[in-house]
C-alpha cells in the first residue's frame, strides 16, 4: 500500500495538470470541434469559434476578467452560461492547487518510504486509466454526475438552444476525455521509461 499510495496521489496530479494544460490551448479546443463537427452542425462562423475558444481560456486562467464576446451587436453568450463559466473558472483554480498539493505529497512520501515514483506510477496510471475508461463507457451518465459533485446548482444544465452547448457540445467533452487519457498514458509511459534509464545508468556507475 506504502508502495502504490505515492505513485496514486502522482498519476492524480499529473492527470488534472494535462488536463489544464489542454484547456489552455486554444487551437486544442478548434481541433477537437473540428472532430466533432461544431462547425458544420451551427451556423457559426470559423472566426467567431475560435474567437470564442481565446476568450475562454482567457477568461478561463485569469488574463481577462470578463467573458465578454460579441456577435451580431449583442453578446454571444446569456447570463446563465457566464454565471456558470464563472463557476469553472473557480473550480479550475481549485484543481491547480489541489494537483499542485498532490504532487508534492506524492513526492514526499515517496521519498518517506523510499519508493521509486516514477517507475511506481505507470501502474496506478493503468488503474486510473481503468477506473475512466469504464467510467466513459457510461459517459453521459459520468458527465451528469461530476457536474452534481462539482456545482452545488444546476445552472449548468442550459437550454438547447444555448450558444455555449453549441460550441461545446457533449461530444466535445467526450473526445477531450478521450485524447486527454491517451496523452496521460503516453506520458506515463514516458516517465516510466525515463525512470528507468536514469535509474540503470546510475546503477552501472555504482
Amino acid at each position: 500500500m506504502k508502495k502504490y499510495l505515492p505513485a496514486l496521489l502522482f498519476s492524480v496530479a499529473f492527470l488534472c495538470l494535462l488536463m489544464l494544460l489542454l484547456a489552455a490551448i486554444p487551437a486544442f479546443y478548434s481541433f477537437v470541434q473540428d472532430l466533432s463537427a461544431v462547425q458544420e452542425t451551427t451556423e457559426f462562423s470559423r472566426e467567431l469559434i475560435d474567437r470564442s475558444n481565446v476568450a475562454i481560456r482567457d477568461y478561463l486562467y485569469g488574463f481577462s476578467d470578463h467573458l465578454l464576446i460579441e456577435n451580431q451587436g449583442k453578446s454571444f453568450f446569456g447570463a446563465q452560461e457566464v454565471f456558470h463559466m464563472a463557476e469553472v473558472r473557480l473550480l479550475f483554480r481549485r484543481i491547480f492547487l489541489w494537483s499542485i498539493a498532490l504532487l508534492v505529497l506524492s513526492i514526499m512520501l515517496s521519498r518517506f518510504f523510499n519508493t521509486r515514483l516514477l517507475r511506481d506510477q505507470l501502474g496506478s496510471s493503468f488503474g486510473l486509466l481503468g477506473f475512466l475508461g469504464i467510467a466513459s463507457l457510461f459517459f453521459e451518465k459520468a458527465f451528469v454526475l461530476m457536474h452534481g459533485i462539482f456545482f452545488d446548482n444546476d445552472l449548468w444544465m442550459f437550454p438547447a438552444d444555448s450558444n455555449l452547448i453549441a460550441l461545446l457540445p457533449q461530444k466535445f467533452f467526450f473526445l477531450f476525455t478521450v485524447i486527454l487519457l491517451l496523452l496521460f498514458i503516453g506520458g506515463s509511459l514516458l516517465l516510466y521509461i525515463i525512470e528507468r534509464r536514469v535509474y540503470d545508468s546510475s546503477s552501472r556507475t555504482r
